[in-house]
This record gives C-alpha cells, sequence and structure tokens, in this order.
C-alpha cells in the first residue's frame, strides 16, 4: 500500500465512489470543510462521462481503474452491479474498500465475499453511531429477558431509496431474532427526501417499548463512512463491520452467542 508521505503524516488517502450521489457528495463536500484532516480525497468516479467535469481538487473517472492508483481506500455508495465492478478492478491492488452499498442478491452477496478473501473490506448497511448503539443495546438488553415479546419495525426513508426494506431494517430484524427469538414484522415507507429513520417496537400485553433513530441528515452516516476509511486501511483482507471499527463486535459476538 502507498508509502508517500501524506501517509505518513498520518493521512489516508480515499477515492469516492458514486460521487455525484446522496453519500458521495456528502462525503466528499465534508472532507472539503475540513471535518477530518487525517483523510485525504485524491479521486472520485462518476456513472456518465458528462458528469466527469467538476469543481473538486481531484481528478474523476468512470472506472475505479482511472482514479486508484494514488489511493489507499475506495469509498462505495453506489449500486450493487457497480460495487462489484469496481472492486473487482482492485482486487489485485492492495487497496481496502468502504462499502455501505445495499440490495445486494444472494449470488451478488458470494462474490462480494469472496472479493474480501483478497482486500479488506468493511461493509455495513448503516454507518451511524447512532444505529451501532441501538444494535448494541438490543443484544445485550434484551437477550437474557425471558419475556413473549411482540416485535415490529418500521422504517421510512426518500423516495429514491430502491431496496426495501432497508439494509439496516434487515440487520435488526436478524438481531432481534437473536436477542428474543422473533422474528418482527418490517414495514417500510417511501417518502420525501427523509434520509433514515428506524423504529423498533417491542410489545407485551402491558407495555410497549420503543427503540427510535432519526437521521436528520446523511452527514450523520458521512461522517462514519469517513471514519471507517481511516480504521480499514492497512487491515489484512477480510470482511468487517462497522462495530469492529468502534470495538463493539468480541463484546458483540459473545452476548450473541
Amino acid at each position: 500500500m502507498s508509502s508517500s508521505t501524506d501517509r505518513i503524516a498520518g493521512r489516508v488517502k480515499i477515492v469516492i465512489s458514486g460521487l455525484n450521489g446522496r453519500m458521495g457528495s456528502r462525503i466528499a463536500s465534508l472532507l472539503e470543510e475540513g471535518f477530518d484532516s487525517g483523510v485525504l480525497a485524491v479521486g472520485g468516479i462518476v456513472r456518465e462521462p458528462q458528469h466527469q467535469g467538476s469543481s473538486h481538487a481531484f481528478p474523476i473517472g468512470i472506472k475505479a481503474i482511472d482514479v486508484m492508483e494514488p489511493a489507499d481506500v475506495l469509498v462505495e455508495f453506489t449500486t450493487p452491479a457497480a460495487t462489484l465492478s469496481h472492486l473487482e478492478e482492485i482486487q489485485d491492488a492492495k487497496k481496502a474498500a468502504v462499502v455501505g452499498t445495499t440490495g445486494l442478491s444472494a449470488e451478488e452477496w458470494k462474490r462480494f465475499e469472496a472479493l474480501s478473501r483478497k482486500i479488506a473490506i468493511l461493509y455495513d448497511t448503516n454507518f451511524s453511531l447512532g444505529i451501532a448503539l441501538i444494535r448494541r443495546a438490543i443484544v445485550s438488553a434484551l437477550k437474557d429477558i425471558n419475556a413473549d415479546f411482540d416485535c415490529s419495525i418500521v422504517e421510512i426513508h426518500h423516495k429514491g431509496k430502491k431496496d426495501a426494506p432497508s439494509g439496516t431494517a434487515k440487520d435488526l430484524a436478524e438481531l432481534m431474532v437473536t436477542a428474543v427469538g422473533e422474528k418482527p414484522d418490517v414495514f417500510s415507507l417511501r417518502l420525501g427526501e427523509v434520509p433514515g429513520e428506524h423504529k423498533i417496537y417491542l410489545a407485551t400485553p402491558y407495555e410497549v417499548l420503543e427503540l427510535s433513530h432519526r437521521v436528520y441528515s446523511r452527514d450523520a452516516f458521512a461522517a462514519g463512512a469517513i471514519y471507517a476509511s481511516k480504521w480499514i486501511y492497512g487491515q489484512k483482507p477480510g470482511l468487517y463491520r462497522f462495530l469492529d471499527v468502534l470495538n463493539y463486535n468480541k463484546e458483540f459476538d459473545a452476548l450473541a452467542r
């Protein structure tokens, strides 16, 4: 991997895939605003050639291979097809990746896992600190409670989100099965420009517990992705989660057993 003066000085160099998208544009903006001096954007990837012209102070291409040479980490919030294509382009280049793309099919996930045996990939459906804390709370607080809960999840996202339920809702549903032995009903709404909202309901005949997380800005996810890009650099090939970045996974795995 790169041994440039930027890296020696503590800066991780990233390429932002989906630069013109909802997430990619916010990651770029945060870095340009000085959010984290330890991360430097050195390239961007867009879907169409006509989008290559921009005001960003780094080169832009339509393929990962066009712009990844000076970078340490590829940051991907795009489509399953684009994500897999870009990862396949860099699989022999000793780069790492942060991936927040959702909606992968079972077959696409197999390809994704195979790629993680060649490069370090940090994958998650949600890069916000709040959701990480809720995941932790579900397992740690509810695993050993002997109660017959009725469980439901309601998730709301913007109209442009293609997958439903959201990847986060699916993850939370799997955790509910682990924690309380009950597979929850999941309800999805697509409204306006809502960045993301998840509510978890646990009900007995006598009371209702509600866990709620609401995002006011996609910057919550963008900040987590930037933090994750610093963590994944230098890791061995493998598939990691955002809980690894927050040092929760050892505790999480023990609780989930």
